[in-house]
């Protein structure tokens, strides 16, 4: 997303966040993204955790290295958020 242009990236994550959790089945196939109406108002999170697949991508967006990413919330591998930002790039792909 480095070559879209700054007031475009906003658009461009909620298309692909819209994507990712109207799309039912990738969450079957996925079992690291999961939906709970009553954890985080249903946002799409990573399994066992609070941390949500929007603030991943927002993080990654504003140039946050996935390292950095890791080192904030101990829970997270950077395999997990590696696979996190390829669903989503697979979803916005639809």
């Amino acid at each position: 997303m480095n070559s879209v242009e700054p007031s475009r990236k906003p658009t461009l994550l909620f298309v692909a966040l819209w994507l990712l959790a109207s799309t039912r089945d990738t969450f079957s196939c996925m079992s690291l993204i999961v939906t709970e109406p009553h954890i985080m108002m249903g946002k799409p999170v990573l399994e066992g955790t609070r941390i949500t697949v929007e603030s991943i991508v927002e993080r990654v967006a504003a140039g946050e290295s996935i390292a950095d990413i890791v080192a904030s919330h101990p829970r997270l591998t950077e395999a997990s958020v590696r696979d996190v930002l390829a669903a989503v790039q697979r979803s916005s792909a639809r």
